[in-house]
Parts: C-alpha cells; structure tokens; sequence
C-alpha cells in the first residue's frame, strides 16, 4: 500500500503526470491532501506493509502518528518529499520509518527509491509465500504418510501369502 500525503500534489487536478507514475507500480495507491485525511485513514491499514510519501512540510505533523499506529512489525516505510532536504534531516533522525525510506527532492529519485523498495518487498513477500507453501505440502505429506502407517499398523489385514491347497 502507497500513501501520499501532500496538500499540492493531492489535488486530484495537480500533478496528474507524476501520480501515474506512481500507480503503475502499484495497485494500490492512495493520496491525501490532509493531514486529517491521513491520519483517518492509517486504522485501516491491517497487516498490509505500508509505504508513505509524506510532504516535508506535513512530516512533523503526521509521522509521530505513522509510527505509533502502524504496528511495527509492518515495518512502515516514510519518504519525505520536500524542497530542502537540510531542513529535516536532523529532526528525521528519530523516527526509523523515515530511516527505512529516506528524504528526497527530487520526483525521479524518490519514484526509483520507491521501485525498488516495493520490488524487493514483493520478492521477499513471494519468497515468504513460497517458504509457507512448501512447509504446509511437506506437514500434509507427513500426516498423510503417518495416517498411512497408523492403518497398516492398526489393521487385521492377513499377511499370510501361502496359496490354499484344495
């Protein structure tokens, strides 16, 4: 889930160029202009991995909240997007979801950083799935395999194989 916070470029007139961009590289994308509207929003999200790209200006206003609720074994992901990257470095230093993503002026390096963040969060997450799937096969297996001996163990079925003489 990507949600971006920025009272400009969450005008559904602004920017319109740039929000496809970011929708191409996911389905699921949300804007917000508010802080209000933002911070709403975040209960929502349940066990889903969350990336934010956050306004600098709006940063102080909604990260403290980001972080407390958003469970933190989601491990929340923060990009600022601001004009002057100085101007939050010390203050983000703070908050590891803002850590986890980083600080960007520039659109073309926050848009990359975001590729390939939600690239190696989509392999670990097919890698997890495919970990799941071979665990849930080899217990299936097994059971099956012990249901398997636990019949021939628990039968009456003749072992004798000599051939009936008339």
């Amino acid at each position: 889930m990507v949600i971006w916070l920025d009272a400009h470029i969450g005008q559904d007139e602004n920017c319109r160029a740039l929000k496809n961009d970011f929708r191409r590289l996911t389905n699921s994308f949300r804007v917000d202009s508010t802080v209000e509207a933002c911070r709403n929003y975040l209960p929502n999200i349940k066990d889903r991995k969350v990336f934010c790209i956050i306004q600098g200006s709006l940063a102080e206003a909604i990260v403290p909240d980001i972080e407390r609720i958003i469970p933190e074994e989601l491990e929340p992901v923060v990009y600022l997007f601001c004009g002057k990257i100085t101007n939050y470095t010390e203050w983000a230093q703070d908050y590891i979801s803002i850590m986890r993503g980083n600080i960007f002026d520039h659109e073309k390096d926050l848009l990359g950083r975001l590729t390939l963040d939600l690239n190696e969060y989509a392999i670990k997450k097919n890698q997890d799935i495919s970990k799941e799937l071979f665990i849930s096969f080899t217990t299936t297996f097994v059971e099956t395999i012990q249901r398997g001996y636990d019949i021939i163990n628990t039968s009456t079925i003749s072992t004798d194989t000599s051939i009936p003489v008339n």
